[in-house]
């Protein structure tokens, strides 16, 4: 089965005196439905490697490949189409806008896609059900708690039906219940067949993977689950 995400020899190098060595030499291989943590210090590289393997930045060497397609030498405008179709991503702040309601929210990604306006609301509907939060569409990010606001911008991430969701500290801003819920949340995703890497100092959501790769200095130095 071809991975949804296969990293190859990664680097990625900033300048400076000396220069900084974010990623050295990273392999990594993900499947579909599978559930994985980055683990680390800060500095380790952790926040990196989701950068480079969800397209926002570019490795300096190696390859980084999405569902069998190489993606490291794309055009802004590939990846840009590469990342509204075949990857979501949830961050730790949320970025919702607040002028706009949970349904807009949602559907605002979809819009990038040429999606038209009725099937984009009918996608956002579906995606906040899928989330718990059909009661709570018409209600805008500053009315919702930060448990519903991070269901909402999980919607987000899963309203195009993307292969990979990556998850930047997830639970960072919650509350231990509403934080247990985001947890069961991504454990349901991975189950419909998402492949979900979250980067997280939470114990907690760690304990709820089922691999654990840890980072230090640029490298990977443990992975329970391996490339395979």
């Amino acid at each position: 089965m071809t991975p949804v995400l296969e990293i190859s020899h990664a680097c990625k190098t900033y300048p400076g005196s000396p220069p900084v060595i974010a990623l050295a030499a990273v392999a990594l291989r993900i499947h579909s439905g599978e559930r994985a943590v980055v683990l680390g210090p800060s500095g380790s590289g952790k926040s990196t490697l989701l950068h480079v393997a969800g397209t926002l930045e570019r490795p300096s060497s190696g390859s980084v490949k999405i569902s069998g397609e190489e993606v490291s030498t794309l055009s802004d405008a590939e990846l840009s189409a590469v990342r509204a179709h075949r990857i979501g991503f949830v961050f730790q702040a949320f970025h919702l806008i607040d002028h706009m309601d949970a349904v807009q929210n949602v559907a605002l990604g979809l819009a990038y896609q040429g999606v038209p306006a009725r099937d984009r609301r009918a996608a956002a509907v579906e995606a906040l059900d899928r989330v718990g939060l059909g009661h709570r569409l018409r209600h805008r990010p500053p009315q919702l708690s930060g448990g519903e606001r991070q269901r909402v911008a999980i919607a987000r991430a899963v309203v195009g039906r993307p292969g990979l969701v990556f998850a930047d500290e997830p639970t960072g801003n919650l509350d231990s219940a509403a934080g247990a819920e985001i947890i069961a949340l991504l454990a349901e995703l991975a189950a419909d067949g998402t492949a979900v890497v979250v980067v997280t100092h939470d114990q907690a959501v760690a304990a709820a993977m089922d691999r654990h790769i840890v980072m230090r200095d640029g490298h990977v130095v443990s992975d329970d689950g391996g490339p395979s």
